[in-house]
């Protein structure tokens, strides 16, 4: 199951924690029937909650800079994860409940991914960004997020794997997304079908087929499946 991030916070809305958990709880109160009887891997957007982290970053006096972009996807992402702990061990306290952290390693913003007309982003404005379609599941939210952050504080946002850091200033990877510049695409490096970004409904879809031993969770991590074995593990182990 698929949460976006605009079904924990819808756009207008006051960005407190209590609009997110009543919001969680209304979603765990539709998935719990289900939940009674099979195994479930739910998985979450989290655009509105690390923009507005970005922005309050950005914004605040005391930092001489800003908090890493990937940093704060970590800090919402246990943040989500640790809402939907609490909602769920409340609706079925006698189930197991486990929240995972995966870290994603991602090249850059790609048009049309897995078509044979996928491009990749270099450079864009946020203008240019906001009229391309990024399909449920996509890198959609985060783009929106560095967008945000752009028109906010007038400073280029970059996406792109951590490892790849001094080419991504240099403007020779990822994607760097700046006020007024010209939008820049080139052909996608990765060969069509193999994974290079983490799908949500792929998540889901591998959740409904797994059996009650394992939970299945897509990471692009060395392109590998990893199984994360439940047998033994305690909620206090998550």
């Amino acid at each position: 199951m698929a949460l976006g991030g605009n079904a924990l916070l819808e756009r207008g809305e006051v960005p407190v924690a209590e609009i997110q958990q009543h919001h969680v709880v209304s979603a765990v109160e539709a998935l719990a029937p289900l939940a009674r009887d099979h195994d479930l891997v739910v998985t979450h957007g989290n655009g509105p909650q690390v923009g507005l982290l970005a922005l309050e970053s950005a914004r605040d006096p005391v930092l001489p800079y800003p908090y890493p972009f990937d940093v704060l996807g970590a800090q919402t992402q246990g943040m989500t994860g640790y809402f939907l702990l609490q909602a769920i061990g409340n609706a079925l306290p006698e189930r197991q409940v486990v929240s995972l952290i995966c870290q994603l390693l991602v090249a850059a913003v790609e048009l049309g991914f897995g078509t044979e007309g996928a491009s990749v982003i270099r450079r864009s404005n946020p203008a240019a960004l906001r009229v391309q379609d990024f399909p449920a599941g996509s890198m959609g939210p985060k783009v929106e997020a560095a967008c945000r952050f752009v028109e906010a504080t007038g400073k280029p946002a970059m996406i792109g794997r951590l490892d790849a850091a001094v080419d991504l200033l240099e403007g020779s990877a990822g994607t760097v997304i700046r006020p007024g510049v010209d939008v820049v695409t080139e052909p996608p490096a990765t060969p069509i079908g193999q994974v290079s970004t983490v799908q949500a409904g792929r998540c889901a879809q591998e959740g409904a087929m797994m059996d009650a031993t394992k939970a299945s969770v897509w990471a692009e991590y060395s392109g590998s499946l990893h199984d994360l074995t439940r047998s033994g593990l305690r909620r206090s182990e998550t």
